[in-house]
């Protein structure tokens, strides 16, 4: 009976009090998937280099890869790579993601181990047939399951043109892995 919201995802109150998760803006954006529908994640394609553990889809969480199974760590090389976009005539060109990691016990895992990668000359097939060039700058959680901003990361201006591919690459190794969850995926 009285004044207020209910069941709100985010909120953000005069004086700077925010809550819940901010939507992340995708106007302009050249690519934007959430990757919390199969539609959405089907757009990309998930390659398995090493290992039997693959990408998978998940509508809560988005794409998730683990090299863990049967209480062990088994190694892994796996990539997620988005469809092709044109980028040619464009500049200052920006991806960012939501991602979290986990479990708790996981959180020292190498951040080596979760990479982001752009091309302009994979097709198809195994990622080691093409060229790819590593995207710096991905700002990690320190929470176990705690979803985070990438960041802002900026595509190098040598990949803008056409049939640029963003890959996500995930490795792990017999000994350490860990869960990694990405969603909300904007190109810009």
């Amino acid at each position: 009976g009285a004044p207020g919201l209910k069941s709100v995802s985010y909120y953000e109150i005069e004086g700077g009090a925010t809550g819940g998760t901010k939507p992340t803006d995708t106007s302009g954006a050249i690519l934007a998937e959430t990757l919390l529908t199969q539609a959405s994640y089907d757009k990309f394609t998930a390659v398995n280099v090493t290992g039997d553990q693959v990408w998978r889809f998940d509508n809560k969480y988005g794409a998730v890869m683990s090299g863990f199974a049967d209480n062990r760590s088994y190694a892994n090389e796996d990539w997620f790579i988005s469809p092709a976009m044109n980028l040619a005539g464009k500049s200052n060109v920006k991806l960012s993601f939501d991602h979290a990691r986990g479990p708790a016990g996981s959180m020292g895992v190498s951040l080596t181990y979760y990479t982001v990668w752009v091309s302009n000359d994979y097709n198809s097939g195994a990622p080691s047939t093409a060229t790819w060039t590593e995207v710096s700058g991905i700002t990690h959680g320190t929470t176990a399951w705690g979803f985070v901003s990438s960041g802002e990361l900026t595509i190098p201006a040598a990949n803008l043109k056409a049939n640029a591919r963003i890959a996500f690459k995930y490795v792990c190794t017999d000994t350490e892995s860990a869960t990694w969850e990405m969603k909300n995926i904007v190109v810009k």
